[in-house]
């Protein structure tokens, strides 16, 4: 748990958390809502397992985060036949409750069966400015997963993602669901929703390239990116036998009830 300062610092060490761990981050696990962090960065990859708030740079971040920036690959394994509740795990942070600003993750995401991943944020609860995510995401079975965020209930403003986005309920190019506003920000990435049906789960819905589920606000954004669905395996044990392999799809949100 950090409250004080950081500034121009590194961590270039790998970090590995045990089972059901809580606030996991390369460089810091807790940032308090007195701190600071500006000009740091994180190298060392992440990796553990069935965890909440984990992120490549910070585990959850209640002050703000400038010109920061994390590199390792972030990976979250779920125990063997047990039900995952991991949630808000993120390239950079994975539960942002203070504003990021002109900061990045380069590295990738991995998990399965979880809630809220972003490449960038797993859950932006407060204002992402100048910020990008350029790893890949891959949350098979997952909620709420984006290129850049995987939830968010903020401003997200003149930012982007440009890595393959796989998951399977609200997947984005940029943002898996948002809530908040969406202005000047892109997705040049690849959303793949093939290949995860499992677990009795026998459709992927609401895929767009640029936002899973919106009931927020989008402005002058776009997305230049491919879009798949699943298609039905030839095994019939893992193929879909009735109705569409995905629904609510679409060039740019998959379902919108906002603006």
């Amino acid at each position: 748990t950090v409250g004080g300062s950081i500034q121009n610092s590194t961590a270039d060490v790998d970090v590995a958390a045990g089972p059901s761990s809580e606030n996991v981050g390369g460089l810091v696990g807790y940032l308090g809502r007195i701190a600071s962090l500006s000009g740091s960065s994180a190298e060392g990859k992440v990796n553990v397992e069935e965890s909440t708030n984990v992120g490549g740079l910070v585990g959850v971040a209640n002050s703000e985060i400038v010109r920061s920036n994390s590199s390792g690959d972030v990976t979250n394994t779920p125990i063997a036949n047990e039900i995952s509740d991991s949630t808000m795990i993120g390239g950079l942070v994975g539960e942002a409750n203070a504003d990021v600003v002109r900061s990045a993750a380069s590295g990738d995401v991995q998990t399965s069966n979880s809630q809220k991943v972003g490449g960038l944020i797993g859950a932006a609860k407060a204002n992402v400015t100048r910020s990008m995510a350029y790893g890949n995401v891959s949350a098979t079975a997952s909620t709420d997963v984006g290129g850049l965020i995987g939830n968010a209930n903020s401003v997200t403003t003149h930012s982007f993602a440009t890595g393959k986005v796989t998951g399977y309920l609200n997947i984005g190019g940029l943002v898996g669901t948002n809530s908040g506003t969406v202005a000047k920000s892109n997705s040049t990435g690849f959303v793949n929703a093939r290949g995860i049906v499992a677990q009795n789960r026998p459709r992927t819905n609401s895929i767009g390239g640029l936002i899973g589920s919106n009931s927020g606000t989008i402005t002058s954004s776009y997305a230049s990116v491919d879009v798949l669905t699943y298609e039905p395996a030839e095994d019939e044990d893992e193929s879909i036998e009735d109705g569409p392999a995905a629904t609510e799809v679409g060039g740019l949100v998959g379902v919108n009830t906002g603006t």
